[in-house]
């Protein structure tokens, strides 16, 4: 029994991210959800101006994509896909095992992300929807030094 209980803590704890591993900024450097959209059905169905539009969409993603974390206040990006600009967001965060919760203000409920670490300055995020269903596809960050 006392065997059991080692393994679920050290388990918990491989689960567990610091968060001191999260502060600083990572910029994206792949999304699954990107590269399936364009190898799509729907895709290939688009007009060519269509599928510009979504290429277009698509380099802006990953050339400005990114993540800054610092003590309590997280500063990121988004896309208006309608006007095709970058946005520049600032918010809190909030580290629970492996999932972080972004508080954007005026938005009643958070982002959620499961988090996998997969080296010291490589970071994979899954949104959590809010049914509670975490995404299939996964979006890759690096470490980026300031």
């Amino acid at each position: 029994m006392l065997k059991l209980i080692n393994t679920i803590i050290i388990l918990f704890s491989l689960l567990s991210i610091d968060p001191e591993y999260l502060k600083g900024s990572w910029k994206i450097t792949k999304s699954q959800a990107l590269e399936n959209l364009v190898l799509s059905t729907g895709y290939k169905s688009l007009t060519e101006e269509q599928q510009e539009k979504v290429n277009r969409l698509n380099k802006l993603v990953l050339d400005s994509t990114y993540y800054r974390f610092t003590e309590d206040s997280v500063f990121w990006s988004d896309v208006n896909q309608r006007e095709e600009t970058l946005v520049h967001l600032k918010g809190r965060w909030l580290l629970k095992g492996d999932t972080v919760f972004i508080f954007k203000p005026g938005r009643v409920e958070p982002y959620r992300y499961m988090l996998e670490k997969k080296s010291t300055d490589e970071l994979s995020m899954r949104i959590i929807f809010p049914d509670g269903q975490i995404a299939r596809s996964r979006r890759d960050f690096q470490r980026k030094l300031n």
